[in-house]
């Protein structure tokens, strides 16, 4: 990595400069302005800049990179592998400070293939963990979320993010954790806190206050590395789709949830709108509406041709096949007068329909082979396998084509978040979507919603505001328009389970 040659002192501390340089290596601490401008790029407005960035191997180098920082009064910007998409990327939460790059610290600590518990650095993403389970030929599931491959597990954790399998709540999953606080100690939960405890693996409480919360969503310390529990792989495994209309909504909320709280369906079932849908088959359609917003004969037709609905759901089935005999009858019952079309799906169903998606799409008049590519992430991230398949609904308001590889900083996506919780009750998903959709209707913006039972009792909304960066205004218009989303949504009773940087006037 090369370092710029300017003057070190117009940027920083040249003392601090040089005492970083010993401890990490010339390598790895960079001032270059093209490594900075990518550092400080992310998916919306952002007006906080990192100074310099770091890129330390090792709990010891972090500890002595804080001790030095502190020393000379620089602000320490950790970030895992910076995919942080949405929710503002690389980019510090304080002008001018010095990001800490984990990327290097890529070790799997410790794998307990009896107990399923894993240890991880926070450089370790979601493809890494899945190929590590899959060579271990592990009777274990990691659970993945829908984001790249290549985002950290432990980043994610710590945001108290989730996934799509039973284990989905993945912070209900955590352990123990290591973290440098900001005087350079380290400290340690859990049982893992104290030396040589047989529980230290599977015990998260340990003895007297529990710590691992004060480093959640917050900047008490480094965290360099979590152990977590993984899922067991189950005997047998489908998967649910169901679609229904708008007035319906409420309802099927309500009747998934005895289902979801009593353990019939045990992962976390994600709803996503007809645009949600959408967004992840294709771009918009600009050769059909020029921009001056989708009419509806649009999306109607695209539903038809893809055999969607207002409302589109999934879940997952696990446990013994008799178990899940059971459980399609019990879902059959609940949702019938409610849902469209339920459909089951099995591996052994897939392979089908993948050989057969033409014949059958011609006999049902609709594209079946598209659908299909589709279902099959969704399928798969229901069981642990991490995709980038789902980042395509971030390129939505794009008019350039999705790249093979996707970097929405890098590919000036416009991406902002906006994550509303509720309890789990139809009347609130109702009130969530009616506030969302008239919120993005004025911006002229399409709402793509999606819900999450993410346990029998809580509903999580994500609302995506998605739209072209290289677009005139389009970044102060979408940050007007998240501006006002959330203030709408704290007002009413729904705030924000997390939150992003936001751009600062």
């Amino acid at each position: 990595m090369q370092v710029m040659k300017e003057p070190v002192t117009q940027l920083m501390h040249l003392e601090a400069f040089s005492a970083w340089e010993d401890i990490v290596g010339a390598d790895y601490i960079t001032i270059d302005s093209n490594d900075l401008k990518s550092a400080n790029c992310a998916t919306f407005l952002t007006h906080k800049k990192a100074r310099a960035i770091l890129y330390p191997r090792n709990q010891f180098e972090i500890s002595e990179c804080i001790k030095i920082a502190r020393k000379h009064s620089l602000q320490i910007h950790p970030v895992s592998t910076g995919k942080n998409w949405g929710y503002g990327s690389k980019v510090p939460s304080v002008d001018g400070a010095v990001l800490m790059d984990l990327s290097r610290m890529t070790q799997i600590l410790d794998y307990d293939p009896i107990l399923g518990t894993i240890t991880l650095e926070p450089g370790v993403t979601q493809q890494q963990l899945y190929d590590f389970l899959k060579q271990e030929n592990s009777r274990f599931w990691m659970d993945a979320t829908g984001s790249s491959p290549d985002t950290s597990i432990v980043g994610n954790v710590l945001q108290r993010g989730y996934g799509h399998t039973p284990y989905g709540n993945r912070w209900e999953h955590l352990i123990s954790l290591e973290a440098v606080k900001w005087d350079g100690t380290v400290v340690k939960t859990g049982m893992a806190a104290i030396e040589g405890a047989a529980a230290a693996k599977v015990h998260r409480y340990g003895v007297g206050p529990c710590l691992d919360g004060l480093f959640s969503q917050s900047n008490y310390g480094v965290v360099t590395q979590i152990t977590i529990e993984l899922m067991p792989a189950p005997e047998h495994f489908e998967a649910f789709f169901f679609s229904f209309p708008a007035e319906n909504l409420s309802d099927v909320i309500d009747a998934l949830r005895p289902l979801r709280m009593n353990g019939v369906v045990a992962n976390a079932v994600h709803i996503g709108n007809a645009f949600k849908v959408l967004s992840g088959i294709r771009q918009y359609p600009w050769e059909m509406t020029n921009g001056e917003g989708l009419p509806a004969w649009v999306i109607n037709s695209f539903k038809k041709d893809w055999g969607f609905n207002d409302w589109n759901g999934a879940g997952g089935l696990y446990g013994t096949k008799k178990q899940i005999r059971e459980y399609k009858r019990i879902i059959r019952k609940a949702l019938a007068a409610k849902v469209s079309k339920i459909r089951f799906i099995s591996a052994r169903k897939l392979a089908i329909a993948k050989r057969m998606g033409g014949i059958l799409g011609a006999v049902m008049g609709m594209n079946i082979n598209q659908l299909i590519k589709l279902v099959e992430p969704v399928f798969g991230l229901m069981q642990g396998q991490p995709t980038a398949t789902q980042l395509r609904s971030a390129y939505w308001r794009k008019r350039s084509s999705i790249p093979l590889k996707p970097d929405l900083d890098a590919d000036d996506v416009g991406l902002i978040w906006c994550s509303p919780a509720a309890s789990l009750l139809g009347c609130h998903a109702v009130v969530l979507d009616k506030i969302a959709t008239e919120v993005l209707d004025q911006f002229e913006l399409e709402p793509i919603i999606a819900f999450t039972l993410l346990s029998g009792r809580l509903l999580s909304g994500t609302i995506g505001i998605t739209y072209d960066r290289r677009s005139d205004g389009a970044d102060r218009l979408a940050m007007d328009c998240y501006q006002k989303l959330s203030t709408q949504l704290l007002d009413s009773g729904y705030p924000a389970y997390r939150l992003g940087q936001l751009a600062q006037p």
